[in-house]
């Protein structure tokens, strides 16, 4: 199909398949549509068995913030974003589910581990500053809620699934599709790449305006956060540092320091109580460190970690052109 066809801007002939930005806006479409059918059925499975059984609701809290309604609403997202992207990567992409960052090797899980460890050790630094500093005190250690194994297991749960739906949503889909549509003269795959790796790092920022407390600092801070967690992915094509990255700078956050997490209060088990004070433009106030400049210095920390980690692993490191190329069976050809 050329380009004098009517179909051109939509369908690319030399692949045999619809156009990336197509493919975007279909599995936009079709992960809104599962949610809408399944979300809710799943989100009600996940009450009904934190609430004892069926019928059951003592101690529910419905409040959207609640860590009730995060289980259940990450649970969800995480059913509804997987088979969205496995059904729109079979049917759209014609691509295997491990090509979106998923090739579940012996290196794969080590870097998991690495970027899992990274976030602790980053969040453990701000913690350390802002004890020094004084803008924070701790007031208890395991006080409430080790008891309970909701309020141990759930937010943990909850951390796990954002990190896998939204990394595997923003970075393992749309930045791929992105980098593939981009991928013309003059920019090449690399520069698609780039190009595709700073426009997902600013809509991950955008998706956070809504969040409690968040202000234009937080959202810059969450698209320095994008950047940091879209860098490992750019530079490999796995998605192992990003999720193990994003679990662990959450759960440290939460659940060890107990900070907020983007405007969320902890809300559940955590290892320190913890009282904050200081000046909210370097602690990031309510919002919690991705708010502040503290924040921001971590996130640049943690790119030059990841940097220096994949140079040992790999021996170099640029973006990688792979993440813009199309699977092998359909076709050569560019968008």
């Amino acid at each position: 199909m050329n380009e004098g066809s009517p179909f051109w801007p939509f369908w690319n002939a030399e692949e045999r398949r619809l156009r990336a930005g197509v493919r975007i806006y279909a599995l936009v479409t079709l992960r809104s549509l599962v949610l809408a059918v399944i979300g809710a059925p799943v989100a009600v499975l996940v009450l009904d068995a934190v609430a004892g059984g069926p019928g059951g609701s003592a101690g529910l809290d419905l409040d959207a913030n609640s860590l009730q309604a995060r289980l259940a609403g990450e649970v969800a997202a995480v059913v509804c974003t997987v088979l969205s992207v496995w059904v729109a990567g079979r049917l759209l992409d014609r691509r295997r589910f491990a090509e979106f960052g998923f090739r579940l090797t012996r290196g794969w899980w080590i870097d998991l581990l690495f970027g899992f460890a990274l976030g602790g050790a980053l969040m453990g630094g701000i913690f350390a500053v802002e004890l020094a500093a004084g803008w924070a005190t701790v007031s208890g250690t395991f006080q409430g809620g080790w008891g309970s194994p909701l309020l141990v297991l759930a937010p943990i749960a909850v951390f796990m699934g954002a990190a896998v739906w939204e990394e595997l949503f923003y970075r393992g889909y749309m930045l791929k599709n992105l980098a593939e549509g981009l991928s013309f003269p003059p920019l090449g795959a690399r520069g698609a790449v780039v190009l595709a790796w700073a426009l997902i790092s600013g809509l991950f920022g955008v998706m956070h305006i809504g969040n409690p407390n968040a202000d234009a600092f937080a959202v810059v801070n969450i698209v320095a956060a994008g950047l940091m967690l879209g860098l490992p992915y750019v530079l490999t094509g796995e998605l192992a540092v990003p999720i193990g990255l994003h679990v662990g700078w959450n759960l440290f956050q939460n659940m060890v320091f107990g900070l907020p997490v983007s405007g969320i209060k902890p809300d559940g088990a955590t290892v320190f109580t913890v009282e904050r004070a200081g000046p909210a433009l370097l602690t990031g106030g309510a919002f919690g460190p991705e708010g502040g400049v503290l924040g921001l210095l971590a996130i640049g920390l943690g790119c030059a970690a990841i940097l220096m980690w994949l140079r040992l692993k790999e021996g170099r490191v640029s973006a990688s052109g792979k993440v813009a190329q199309p699977p092998a069976r359909s076709g050569a050809g560019t968008e």
